[in-house]
């Protein structure tokens, strides 16, 4: 049988199913409304009356009851859930401008479009998301919610402005630490150092007492922790922690991102069977200090946590090591007395930790009582449990079924609501169903009773719930019951499957359960087919097995999904299985236990004996050939199948497996394995069993896992090399927890293929009989292994295997980019920006602003029950940089807690604080301090991980080096003591342990707590906006119902495939004809060009040209180009290329000129920019000669030291300016997360002005230059220049660009073009310049001054077209080109020959100087035909930001949304 994918159409396609889920609205109790979509399209509004469960399709379709059109009252929140998008047509019959905003889901207003008095402004926008329109002097013209029909919005009536309450943030002074303190009778209480001491309130701050009754009980080695007064301030309680030794991990990461060498990683782990922290209780009566003596145990298994019970009793759950008793104390401190309202014990484990939706104990507002969760019964079930202890507990829920989930408790009227499973004898056990029952156990009502995994949303009273549910073969039900007995009420809709006109419909998952092991118990799961699959055909399949058989849950999806799961193991033709067996969770305590002691077991007999039974009703399985394979314990648990059943599994996948649970995490693997450590692990164990391989094995990991230590699978692959075992190994370097990545996933493909599938490899003729069911398959031990070249290459997608080139059929069937797919890059994109910008890890500021980026983002991934793997990728990769980023708040309070140092020198290392005016004097005396405090800093007294320690130091010094030797004053002052602490801080980093310090004094509640107090939001406001996917201005698709854009993830395996061949260059040709010809070929079926959407359009054009300016570069390297010296001593070389490659190379981006009409343009816009600078050099005093007035300019700079300021005030000017006008929406993340550096002098010799982007790099004099270099570079660098292009470097020039190019259309960025690039970041010269942003004095530059240099800067960039072409022309040499721009511009010559030396270099493009001025040309032809149509050219600026960097002429059909012929790129010209 062929491994293959469908080429020709055939394959069936996913379906669209509608009315997947539906969002109940509710308005009040007894009313809610929803939408659900017809079969032909379109939605419907519904209203839903719940008493009688009636339903109203609204005729106008709008999504609320709100009147139409703006209203006032509060301002609305916009709702993210709906993609529908609409249009809301805003006019203004006022008298004055007025302003659109949109207001996001927590509130923020976002500016969009200023609106003259009598205009119309039609804004494109998503059903539920609400604006709101704003004069100009601030009257508020009311609100509207966008409706599926689109809307109506006249601001006419002034409304009043109804205001969201604000809450006064606590102050906190800044620069020192605070330390949590309490109060008792008149005494403020801490623990400091360890020790906990007293003072009066009325005390001197410096007065602080120790508390020697209760110090003297604390060791060497010992430390108290977390003091807590009792609500009647008699007994103050805290823990005595012993602290134990800490196992270190190790991880190597071999290629770090920078280069160099490589990292070693090391931190806490603690592996089952090693000493845990101990925790005493220590309880003190606060009327004599006294400790108070109390019969309580040692606690070893996690800091415990208190929670007092009336004035002063405490309660304290406790988890004995092994997990085999759980107890809930109840202490009396005036009676000294400790009882056990709850006691369980149990001989094999209690399932406390890892997976139940809640803790074991449920506290009420009630304090008699408690609800506890047990398996005492053997079924999961809740218990009312008297805190008195003399009544004994009742059984609120009791029978053979499971409660899942506690969801609600009504302590008024005495019920909870729940989640249970497997009470519906006739279907399947996992399913989950609702349920309420009351605290005395006398009434339990089962509210649904559907076939199915359930969802719900109740009433806000709770008295009526909408439910859905479904099955993994069953798409969604949608019902409305009453809450208190269950009775339907109504159907409201029923999901539904459907195919495009002429495709057939994806086989869906087959439920199927069969007998396990014991013969009685049921096992359930599913079945994936191919497409093909015909049981009547005698056809025979490879079975492969996806496995996760962790105890802490169940792992068979219940739900419908949109799309099939496993179909690209279908399409390669492989049966896929999906089994919950015996030891894992959800079931009976019977079936759970099965793992206990026993993790190797993994269900298997089950497992075998489910297939088995498959088997006998699908002939088309066959187990000759099954594989297997999982991740993480799924990777133990793949490997184990080989190991200890290797009879019936022929190969195996594991990556990343916990091979042994002796080298895993402490807390999952006692939980399940016990304590302590006996020779049941070794049973278990991969490693010691790795001698009883059979089949064919394939292992994968991580370099960088933090989850399950890398070495779990290097130990196991030691043993099988020590037992001359055969099997395959990848690690993948800089990988983490994961089951491979792409790569990973590929490589597993072809495993299969290879393991199960030997005969794909060869020719069909040759595998022809290989399909018939009587073919003899070879066992694995005799298969012949052969390597991955000789596969098929269309069995894998075509950028999967060796990059080969896709056939047309398979370009037409390229998946769309998915929604989480743009989100995960939004995401990726923020982390890097904000990290970035705030890189000092212990910085109060940086904690707060990623605490509060990743918390918005946790809240929506919550949110989420979207099915994508993306999403899950990101729910990992959020989970694992929180955990991060809590550990980091931990360690930077502690330490700034221990040592005001530390927080003093944080503050001062925050990036935002650079070019900020500062205090040298006292800033000199406080650098004094900290060298001596830090002098006589102990590294016990701050103790933190060597990373953290390096981190700040080395940010330390970059903040020393951004002005030592740059900034005079600073020198003058503070460069000895600033050198003196950066080594005193270095020595400090140096001291401090590889080993991650536990924190104990402090956990991350209380961190964060304490990191709101040092941070003040008044100085530095929230650097990201809480909506994560705003809506866009400008759409790029026709109407028309076209199919989605597929060409973004086209671009992606085409630029992935050329970066493969940097390492083949021979192939590179090949590869390009191939792609080229598949490209012309490419038919979308029944989907001719003219419907494809522009942006597709443009992308099929945008690859067909790079592939075409390729093929032809390849042609001009073979032939000779000119290199041409400086005879002037600068040294100077350059490579003309000649005028045919200047043309390709003009076509390349879609311009129809020539290089001599370029030229003429060039030399007609530098004549006319002399003109104006004659007319300023007048002005100034200079008559016409302009070049006099350029000199004087140049002297007009700030003092040395002062252009950081410069250059902070400028680029804020800038925006101000930008947004005054409304030409164009700044993120804000995107204002704040620019940085700036200073350039070395080695750089400047290169680049004598700043360059900028993300970083901003500032050109201006060292202490190492001589006089002469330092005249010049201030000169360069004067105070003009600098305002006429800090926004060229920065918004909206080229840090804004690439912040959007990372955000939107991002499989553009491998097209990067410098006509987008640098064109509009010059075409933003020329609209501030037109607009006035030079007209008044700034930083004693004069009006004519500023506007002076921005035409030097103008006829720099007319000068580069002509010197750059007629360099490549072969008309000018590099002196030549000097000598022109010291004529023409006004440059000094030391300034020329650095320009010229970049411009004719290897190291840009032969039109790169050209693009400069001709891109923005272009730009300003579009702009101001954009604006003669009347539109805002706010969306014009918008949109161009929004397509990527694209040529100029591919940016106006996605502007326009005009559509493209196939056969005819578009091309911009430069007519005569």
């Amino acid at each position: 049988m062929l491994c293959w994918i469908g080429l020709d159409g055939s394959t069936a396609m996913a379906a669209e199913t509608i009315n997947l889920q539906i969002k109940p609205r509710w308005s009040d109790d007894g009313n809610f409304w929803f939408v659900r979509q017809t079969e032909d399209g379109e939605r419907e509004v519904v209203d839903v009356n719940v008493d009688d469960g009636s339903m109203k399709v609204r005729k106008d379709g709008r999504l609320t009851d709100r009147p139409a059109g703006l209203i006032g009252g509060p301002i609305p929140k916009s709702i993210l859930e709906n993609i529908d998008d609409t249009e809301i047509k805003f006019v203004n019959k006022t008298e004055q401008p007025v302003t659109t905003f949109w207001i996001t889901s927590s509130g923020e207003q976002v500016q969009y479009a200023t609106i003259q008095p009598g205009k119309t402004s039609a804004q494109h926008t998503f059903v539920g998301h609400a604006w709101i329109v704003k004069g100009k002097n601030g009257d508020f013209y009311g609100s509207i919610v966008a409706e599926g029909l689109g809307g109506r919005a006249v601001a006419k009536e002034v409304f009043p402005l109804v205001e969201a309450k604000r809450f006064k943030k606590r102050s906190s002074a800044r620069g020192r630490s605070q330390r949590p303190m309490l109060e008792a009778k008149g005494w403020q209480l801490r623990v400091d150092d360890g020790q906990l001491q007293k003072r009066s309130k009325d005390a001197d701050s410096s007065s602080w007492d120790s508390i020697d009754s209760v110090n003297s009980l604390v060791g060497e080695d010992c430390s108290l922790l977390t003091p807590r007064v009792s609500p009647d301030e008699r007994y103050l309680v805290m823990w005595k922690k012993t602290a134990a030794e800490k196992t270190l991990v190790a991880t190597i990461e071999s290629s770090p991102k920078g280069g160099g060498l490589a990292v070693l990683r090391q931190r806490p782990y603690p592996l089952p069977g090693d000493d845990f922290d101990q925790f005493e209780l220590i309880v003190c009566d606060t009327e004599d200090w006294q400790p108070i003596s109390l019969d309580t145990p040692v606690f070893d298994f996690g800091r415990p946590s208190i929670r007092f019970h009336g004035d002063h009793d405490l309660l304290i759950e406790k988890v004995d090591r092994g997990h085999q008793r759980f107890r809930l104390f109840r202490i009396n401190p005036d009676s000294k007395t400790v009882t056990t309202p709850i006691d369980e014990q149990t001989d094999t484990f209690i399932w406390t930790a890892h997976g139940p939706f809640r803790r074991p104990v449920t506290y009420l507002n009630d304090a008699d009582h408690v609800i506890y969760s047990s398996e005492k019964s053997g079924w999961r079930h809740l218990y009312w449990v008297d805190l008195s202890g003399e009544a004994e507990p009742t059984a609120i829920t009791s029978g053979e079924f499971v409660v899942r989930e506690l969801i609600h408790v009504d302590e008024e009227n005495q019920t909870v609501d729940i989640v249970i499973s497997g009470y519906h004898d006739d279907q399947d056990p996992y399913h989950r169903h609702l349920a309420r029952a009351s605290f005395d156990g006398q009434n339990f009502d089962v509210l649904t009773d559907g076939d199915g995994e359930h969802q719900w949303s109740f009433s806000p009273n709770r008295d009526h719930v909408v439910v859905s549910y479904s099955r993994v073969d069953s798409p969604p039900i949608h019902e409305l019951r009453n809450a208190n007995d269950g009775q339907l009420l109504a159907t409201l809709s029923k999901a539904k499957r459907i195919a495009d006109p002429g495709e057939t419909l994806s086989q869906l998952p087959t439920v199927f359960s069969a007998k396990g092991r014991d013969g009685e118990t049921d096992i359930w799961g599913f079945i994936t087919f191919p497409d093909d699959y015909d049981p009547s055909s005698g056809k025979k399949y490879p079975v492969i097995e996806s496995i996760y058989a962790g105890p802490h849950s169940s792992h068979v999806p219940k739900r419908f999904r949109g799309s099939p799961p496993y179909k690209d193991l279908n399409d390669l033709g492989f049966i896929v299985v999906k089994i919950d067996g015996m030891g894992t969770a959800n079931r009976s305590k019977a079936f759970h236990d099965v793992c206990w002691h026993n993790l190797k077991d993994a269900g298997f007999p089950d497992r075998i004996a489910w297939m088995k039974a498959a088997a006998e009703k699908f002939p088309g399985m066959d187990l000759t050939r099954v594989g297997i394979y999982g991740t993480s314990a799924g990777g133990q648990n793949a490997m184990g199948a080989l190991l200890f059943h290797g009879d019936f599994y022929k190969a195996a996948m594991g990556s990343c497996g916990c091979h042994d649970n002796r080298m895993d995490k402490a807390s999952w693997n006692e939980q399940w394995m016990g304590y302590p450590v006996g020779p049941h692990y070794a049973q278990s164990s991969n490693v010691d069993n790795a001698h009883r391989l059979q089949g064919d094995l394939l292992l994968i990991v991580g370099e960088l896992d933090t989850n399950v230590p890398p070495e779990s699978t290097l130990r196991v692959v030691d043993a099988l090399i020590k037992a001359d075992k055969d099997f395959d190994f990848l690690m993948i370097p800089g990988m983490g927890h994961s089951g491979g990545g792409d790569y990973g996933w590929r490589r597993t493909k072809e495993f299969f293929c290879r393991s199960l599938m030997p005969e794909m490899g060869k020719p069909e003729s040759e595998t022809s009989a290989a399909v018939q069911p009587e073919s003899k398959q070879s066992s694995a031990s005799e298969k012949k292994k052969s390597p991955s070249s000789v596969l098929n290459p269309s069995v894998l997608k075509p950028s999967v295997l060796n990059f080969s080139v896709p056939t047309p059929q398979q370009l037409a069937l390229t998946p769309p980019e998915s929604v989480w797919q743009k989100r995960q890059t939004r995401f990726q994109a923020d982390w890097g920006s904000l990290s970035r910008k705030l890189p000092t890890r212990l910085s109060p500021h940086r904690l707060t602003q990623l605490n509060h980026f990743l918390s918005e983002w946790e809240k929506r991934l919550a949110d989420s029950s979207d099915s994508d793997p993306i999403l899950d990728e990101l729910r990992v990769e959020v989970g694992e940089l929180r955990g991060q980023l809590d550990a980091d708040a931990v360690a930077a309070m502690d330490v700034i807690d221990r040592a005001a140092v530390m927080g003093q020198i944080v503050e001062r290392c925050d990036w935002f604080r650079r070019g900020k005016p500062l205090d040298y004097p006292a800033l000199a005396a406080t650098m004094g301090e900290w060298g001596e405090s830090l002098k006589s800093l102990s590294p016990e007294k701050a103790r933190v991980s060597k990373p953290l320690a390096k981190n700040l130091a080395q940010q330390f010094r970059s903040w020393n080096t951004f002005y030592a030797k740059y900034d005079p004053s600073f020198d003058w002052w503070c460069a000895d003591v600033a050198t003196d602490a950066s080594k005193q801080l270095a020595a400090w980093a140096k001291q401090q342990s590889a080993e991650i310090p536990k924190h104990e004094s402090l956990a991350i509640a209380d961190a964060w707590q304490s990191v709101a107090a040092l941070n003040d939001a008044s100085e530095f406001p929230k650097m990201t906006s809480s909506q994560m996917l705003p809506p866009v201005t400008v759409a790029n698709e026709k109407p028309g119902g076209e199919p989605e854009a597929i060409f973004a993830n086209i671009l992606r395996d085409y630029q992935t495939g050329l970066a493969e061949l940097e390492k083949d260059a021979s192939r590179k040709q090949g590869f390009l004809t191939q792609w080229q010809d598949s490209l012309t070929k490419m038919q979308r079926k029944d989907v001719e060009f003219s419907r494809w959407s522009v942006s597709d359009q443009v992308d099929y054009h945008l690859i067909l040209r790079d592939i075409e300016t390729r093929l032809a570069r390849i042609d001009f390297d073979k032939s000779s180009s000119s290199v041409v010296r400086s005879s002037d001593g600068s040294g100077i070389i350059g490579i003309a290329v000649g005028r045919e490659r200047l043309l390709t190379e003009l076509r390349a981006e879609f311009i129809d000129a020539t290089p001599e009409r370029l030229i003429e343009m060039a030399e007609q816009g530098l004549e006319e920019c002399h003109r104006e600078m004659k007319e300023l050099a007048r002005k100034m005093g200079h008559g016409d000669d302009w070049l006099a007035a350029v000199d004087a300019m140049k002297n007009v700079h700030v003092a040395p030291g002062k252009q950081p300021e410069l250059i902070d005030q400028t680029a804020q000017d800038s925006i101000d300016f930008i947004r005054d006008n409304q030409w164009l929406t700044i993120d804000p993340l995107a204002q704040s997360s620019w940085r700036m550096q200073m350039m070395s002098p080695q750089r400047q010799r290169v680049n004598p002005f700043f360059t900028g982007g993300e970083v901003i790099s500032i050109s201006f004099p060292t202490a190492e230059m001589n006089a002469s270099e330092k005249k010049q570079s201030m000169r360069g660098n004067n105070i003009p220049f600098v305002r006429a292009t800090v926004h060229h470097e920065l918004i909206p020039g080229h840090h804004l660009q690439h912040f959007q190019m990372a955000r939107h259309a991002t499989h553009r960025q491998g097209f990067s073009t410098p006509f987008w690039l640098e064109g509009w970041a010059v075409y933003w010269e020329f609209l501030l310049y037109e607009s006035g942003f030079a007209d008044e004095p700034v930083f004693g530059a004069s009006p004519e001054a500023q506007k002076l240099g921005f035409l030097v800067w103008r006829a720099h960039r007319y000068a580069r077209i002509i010197f750059s072409l007629r360099f490549h022309l072969r008309q000018m040499s590099p002196d030549q080109c000097i000598d022109f721009l010291v004529a023409n511009v006004g440059f000094d010559r030391r300034n020329s020959t650095a320009e010229v030396r970049r411009s004719v270099g290897p190291d840009y493009p032969p039109l790169y100087q050209a693009a400069y001025m001709i891109g923005a040309l272009q730009l300003r032809e579009l702009s101001q035909e954009w604006v003669s149509q009347g539109r805002p050219l706010i969306e014009f600026h918008d949109g161009v930001m929004q397509h990527g960097s694209l040529p100029i002429a591919l940016v106006k059909p996605l502007l326009w949304n005009t559509s493209l012929e196939r056969e005819q790129a578009p091309a911009m010209q430069f007519p005569q």
